[in-house]
């Protein structure tokens, strides 16, 4: 299921997603004009080793500082092949615009390499003897879906499914997709542990921990911006009053024919008339 747009509105210029994204490509184009050797070097250097971590002497081995934490931001921004690479990027930009227009750029930021961050050490406690690098965005991506889901829990998300070679799209609520999505991570992370840690694969656990870390993360740092309208909502000032929007009394209508209201004329000819006063207005010479 690949999800291709939501119900949500962003009206502001993404500048952070943009930027995030132009980072991760230009770090994906740069690694692969590298040899093989120094391919194979940069991996390892700027890659989420959790071995490296475990086992100061599998750090040595391989000429590499155990206390070196830079590889949890430095493998935030690198992947596996152009696919990897393709999906993370598209699910930051249609899950990431509305984030980024709610919070501002600079806690956004901070909001998607915190998760990050959560994700890698979430993917190191449970595969604290694995000596494959781990590479990708998706464990900070996967945090966006989660404050995307406490956000804006009544959206709706366009899903292009191939059936027969053929591609369907079809609509389900935010919270469904979502749903599915991580009951879908938690079921192949516990199949994992059944699987040798030092083979390619997903890091499933980077995936679950970065979405719990969108979800707690968006209610601390999440205080509203800017709103952002879901499509098909009525316009400020354009629609419909503040009194309606919040279900308040309404003015009555003026019945069909009847002159503009003077009340502030007639009152005062009201108060004149008892004086004597005429407030008729006299003509020039």
């Amino acid at each position: 299921m690949i999800p291709i747009r939501t119900s949500v509105e962003v009206q502001d210029i993404p500048g952070a997603v943009i930027g995030l994204i132009v980072a991760s490509v230009s770090v994906f184009i740069f690694q692969s004009g590298l040899s093989d050797d120094l391919a194979k070097q940069f991996i390892l250097q700027n890659g989420l080793l959790p071995a490296r971590f475990a086992d100061h002497n599998v750090a040595r081995e391989l000429g590499l500082n155990p206390f070196n934490v830079l590889p949890f931001l430095t493998s935030q921004f690198m992947h596996a092949d152009w696919l990897h690479l393709t999906v993370n990027m598209w699910t930051l930009w249609l899950f990431g615009r509305a984030i980024e227009e709610r919070l501002g750029a600079a806690r956004f930021v901070l909001f998607y390499l915190a998760c990050g961050l959560i994700a890698g050490l979430a993917h190191l406690a449970f595969n604290l003897d694995s000596g494959m690098p781990t590479l990708g965005a998706s464990g900070a991506v996967a945090g966006v879906l989660g404050a995307y889901t406490v956000i804006y829990p009544a959206a709706r998300i366009a899903i292009l499914t191939p059936i027969l070679f053929f591609p369907v799209i079809f609509h389900l609520p935010l919270m469904i997709y979502t749903g599915l999505w991580f009951a879908f991570q938690v079921a192949l992370g516990i199949a994992d542990f059944s699987l040798t840690k030092d083979v390619g694969g997903i890091a499933w656990w980077a995936h679950i921990g970065g979405f719990v870390a969108g979800l707690a993360l968006i209610g601390v740092i999440g205080g509203q911006r800017r709103r952002v309208r879901e499509i098909g909502a009525p316009r400020a000032g354009t629609a419909a009053t503040d009194n309606q929007m919040r279900g308040g009394p309404q003015p009555k209508p003026r019945a069909a024919g009847a002159p503009p209201r003077k009340a502030g004329r007639d009152s005062l000819a009201r108060r004149l008339a008892k004086r004597g006063r005429s407030v008729i207005p006299q003509s020039g010479a």
